[in-house]
């Protein structure tokens, strides 16, 4: 999709003609509202109007409930007038600003999502995911562990913190070891033996399976082997680390860089 086509499918999809005024009694409900939007994008990325409407009326029943018309008709305001706005609204759901520069990536997080069951937490823990590094337990003691590893193992070397950033920013996307060799390539961080690599891969590993993913719908790989382990005895409890799934020369490249793929990692 080129930049024309991702303008003209945001203005498709969140036109200035359908913007109206705030129902009279719906002020509070709509900053609410936006609080629910913006911990869903952090969670899962992309949502129907429809099941964010639900989750919000069986988190709130002291207040009216809204559907999935509504959702659109609260929030497109928020999206219009903001300069940059965290979500928008893409066909019948709202969208991660990720995907503003190619909408066809909100598809591939549909295909991934699939049947897959959602990870709902109750209101006050879902509410805390509208803060973008917002981590639940266990998964900040596992990245913690991770973190006081490699700042015990490169401490003299000053990028080590660039590094843990982005091998935490790349964790919910589910790209495998591959990119993770990419990012130890990149910070030139090497390894100080084979006993090193090997303690450092295994917590990461763990860090990784207990992570909330958007292909998950915001449940861990290990939550979601559990639940499959449930429906079946012939499934493993723990989802392994996936291979890297190729990247277009367009997409944003996955070292966390904020640059298209081509003018990042692909060079060289």
């Amino acid at each position: 999709m080129t930049e024309k086509q991702a303008r003209n499918a945001f203005t498709k999809y969140n036109p200035a003609d359908k913007i109206s005024r705030c129902p009279n009694g719906y002020a509070g409900i709509r900053k609410l509202l936006d609080k629910y939007a913006r911990a869903a994008m952090n969670l899962y990325g992309i949502i129907s109007k429809k099941e964010l409407a639900g989750i919000f009326n069986s988190q709130n029943s002291d207040l009216i409930d809204i559907s999935g018309d509504e959702v659109f008709t609260l929030l497109l305001p928020l999206v219009a007038k903001s300069k940059d706005p965290w979500y928008c609204f893409y066909k019948d759901y709202i969208v991660h600003y990720f995907a503003f520069e190619d909408f066809s990536y909100a598809d591939g997080w549909l295909a991934e999502q699939g049947d897959k069951p959602r990870f709902i937490p109750e209101k006050v823990e879902f509410l805390k995911f509208e803060y973008q590094f917002h981590v639940s337990q266990p998964q900040a003691a596992f990245w913690e562990k991770v973190r006081l590893f490699i700042i015990g193992e490169w401490e003299d070397n000053r990028n080590k913190y660039m590094f843990y950033r982005d091998l935490k920013e790349i964790a919910p996307f589910a790209l495998g070891f591959s990119y993770l060799s990419k990012l130890l390539e990149k910070y030139d961080l090497p390894f100080e033996s084979q006993k090193s690599a090997e303690k450092f891969f295994a917590l990461y590993s763990e860090a990784y399976n207990n992570t909330r993913m958007w292909s998950n719908k915001g449940h861990t790989p290990n939550e979601l082997g559990r639940i499959y382990a449930g429906r079946s005895s012939g499934k493993s409890d723990e989802v392994v680390i996936r291979q890297a799934q190729k990247i277009s020369p367009n997409q944003f490249c996955p070292c966390g860089s904020g640059k298209k793929y081509r003018k990042c990692c692909s060079v060289g």
